[in-house]
C-alpha cells in the first residue's frame, strides 16, 4: 500500500462517511442504518483505511464476517481518487488476517461478473470460483460470480 494511509477499527462514528462513499462507489448502496447495524454485530469484522496529513480522509473500507469458521466478506470499496495505490489489497489483506485470527478456515464472496479488477485482486489472493447467483445483483441486474479461499 504506497502512501501515508492507515486502516484502522471502524466505528459507528464513521457510518455517514461510509454511506456517502458507498453512494460514489456502488448503484446500489448500503444504507447508513444498515451499515450501522453491521457495528453491532460480534462476528463482524469493520476496518476503514483513512489517508493522513492535515486532515485524515476516508479513502476504503471494508466489512466482513465469520460465523462457525467460515468468513464472508461483505463489501470492499475504494473511492476514486485512492485507487490504484495498493488500498484494496490493503484493506483485503487485513480483512483476512482478522478473519483468519478470528478461527476462519475459509472465506466467501460475491463479485460482479464484469468486475475484471476485483476479480484479479481476489484470483491473485487466492481465491477460486465455486458458483453463480444468477441476477444476484440489481442496479444494474448483474449475475454474480461466488468466490471462496480457503487458508492453509
Amino acid at each position: 500500500m504506497a502512501g501515508p494511509f492507515r486502516i484502522r477499527p471502524a466505528n459507528r462514528a464513521d457510518a455517514p462517511g461510509i454511506a456517502e462513499a458507498e453512494r460514489t462507489c456502488f448503484s446500489d448502496p448500503w444504507s447508513e442504518d444498515g451499515l450501522a447495524s453491521l457495528f453491532d454485530n460480534s462476528t463482524g469484522v469493520a476496518l476503514i483505511c483513512e489517508s493522513e496529513g492535515p486532515v485524515l480522509r476516508l479513502a476504503g473500507y471494508v466489512f466482513a464476517r465469520v460465523i462457525a469458521g467460515e468468513a464472508e466478506i461483505l463489501n470492499i470499496a475504494v473511492l476514486p481518487e485512492f485507487r490504484r495505490v495498493g488500498l484494496g489489497s490493503g484493506l483485503l489483506s487485513a480483512a483476512l488476517d482478522d478473519l483468519q485470527g478470528r478461527g476462519a478456515s475459509s472465506v466467501f464472496l460475491e463479485v460482479r461478473e464484469s468486475n475484471d479488477e476485483a476479480k484479479r485482486l481476489y484470483g491473485a489472493r487466492g481465491f477460486r470460483a465455486v458458483g453463480v447467483r444468477t441476477d444476484y445483483y440489481r442496479k444494474p441486474r448483474e449475475n454474480a460470480l461466488v468466490l471462496r479461499l480457503d487458508y492453509r
